[in-house]
């Protein structure tokens, strides 16, 4: 399996879930968590705590291409494991999380779907009403 070769020197818990294969990535000492995922073509991302992720969208990657970005996302989740990364307040409605690569930075953002719930459960708090 790729993600076995991919996570080689890395504790990681490999596997298929509901047509999705994994790497659920460990190491934190404080508790983080990330998962690098794919359903095989088409689709790959990061995910980490705080329900921030990282996704790439491509109908014709090669296979070396798919390596290469299923790679990059490990990296990036490691990164994250080893030494977190940095919230930015939103210029729009949704945060973003900066991962420090070496030199590079990557974004991790929410979804805007999970933002408006958010938003609206904050807002609309349900009530119990009694009635005497």
């Amino acid at each position: 399996m790729l993600f076995r070769e991919l996570t080689a020197g890395v504790p990681a818990r490999v596997g298929i879930s509901d047509g999705i294969a994994f790497a659920e990535l460990h190491g934190s000492a404080d508790g983080r968590t990330a998962k690098v995922g794919t359903p095989g073509s088409g689709w790959y991302a990061l995910a980490v705590d705080g329900g921030f992720s990282l996704d790439h969208f491509g109908e014709d990657d090669t296979t070396e291409e798919i390596t290469e970005i299923l790679r990059e996302l490990v990296v990036v989740g490691t990164a994250y494991l080893e030494r977190g990364g940095v919230v930015e307040k939103p210029r729009s409605f949704s945060p973003a999380l900066m991962v420090k690569v070496g030199a590079d930075s990557f974004v991790l953002r929410r979804s805007l779907l999970d933002e408006l719930r958010r938003a609206w459960r904050r807002s609309w708090p349900l009530k119990r009403q009694t009635r005497g």
